[in-house]
């Protein structure tokens, strides 16, 4: 994967930090936040939320 660019915004709150990543492909961005292996959300873009859920679900699992 070749990501664009990563770095921390900031905490958001006392049990969380917000951190700004970019990649050039949403799947493979999603296959490397998977392997992290640690709790997260994406706040945006949708279409890394989207394949986030494809891989953890199941493509079937997300309308399209």
């Amino acid at each position: 994967m070749n990501l664009c660019s990563i770095g921390a915004r900031g905490a958001a709150a006392t049990d969380a930090t917000v951190v700004e990543i970019g990649a050039n492909d949403a799947d493979e961005l999603a296959r490397y936040l998977l392997g992290l292996g640690i709790p997260l959300r994406v706040l945006s873009p949708d279409d890394v939320r989207e394949a986030l859920f494809r891989r953890v679900l199941g493509p079937e699992s997300w309308p399209q």
